[in-house]
C-alpha cells in the first residue's frame, strides 16, 4: 500500500525528542481518485533507532480516532517502521523486519499485525525531492489485547519465568 506523510523533514531529522510532536498530513489513496487525508502529529520514536540511524521511526498521533481496524476498533496511536539509512540496503532491512513479523503471525495470533507500505515522504520545508523507501505499520498493543482478549501489562521487573513456557519457547526462536 502506497502512503504519503508531508511534514518539515529537516526539522523531524533534528532528532531532539525533547521538541516533542510535528505537524504533519498523512495521505493515504483508495483509488485514483479519493484518497483519505489525516492531520496528525508525528514524533521520532525508538531509542535506539534514534541513536544510530539518520531516519528514526516515527509515532503517529491522530487527533480523533481513526478506524484503521475493522475488526477490533479505532485507534490513536501508531508505530510506523522506518528506513535506517536512504538506499536500497534499508529497504531490504525493513523488509526483513517486516517478514519477521509475519513469519511470527503464522505461528501465534498473540503477535503484532504489521501492514507492508511504500511511504513518500515529502518535506513541506525546503524543495527536496520526495523520498520513497519501504516501510510497515505495526498495530498497537491495546489492538493486539483487544484481538486477543488479553491485557496489557506494565511491569518492569517481569521475569521469564511469570511466562507460560510454551509462550517464552516460541518468543525465543526470534529473540536469540
Amino acid at each position: 500500500m502506497d502512503i504519503y506523510l508531508k511534514f518539515d523533514l529537516s526539522t523531524f531529522l533534528k532528532k531532539n525528542p525533547k521538541t516533542g510532536y510535528q505537524d504533519a498530513m498523512l495521505i493515504i489513496p483508495l483509488s485514483a481518485t479519493d484518497t483519505i487525508d489525516r492531520k496528525v502529529k508525528i514524533k521520532p520514536r525508538g531509542e535506539y533507532r534514534q541513536q544510530t540511524c539518520s531516519f528514526p521511526p516515527i509515532m503517529l498521533n491522530f487527533k480523533k480516532l481513526f478506524p484503521a481496524y475493522s475488526d477490533t476498533g479505532k485507534i490513536n496511536k501508531l508505530k510506523l517502521v522506518t528506513h535506517c539509512q536512504p538506499g536500497p540496503a534499508s529497504d531490504e532491512n525493513v523488509l526483513r523486519e517486516y517478514l519477521v513479523y509475519k513469519l511470527f503471525n503464522v505461528l501465534t495470533d498473540t503477535s503484532y499485525r504489521v501492514r507492508l507500505l511504500r511511504v513518500n515522504y515529502i518535506d513541506t520545508g525546503k524543495d527536496r525531492k520526495p523520498i520513497t523507501q519501504y516501510g510497515f505499520f505495526i498495530e498497537p498493543i491495546e489492538i493486539l489485547a483487544l484481538r486477543t482478549n488479553s491485557s496489557v501489562a506494565n511491569s518492569k521487573n517481569l521475569t521469564q519465568r511469570a511466562i507460560a513456557p510454551g509462550t517464552m519457547d516460541r518468543a525465543a526462536i526470534f529473540f536469540t
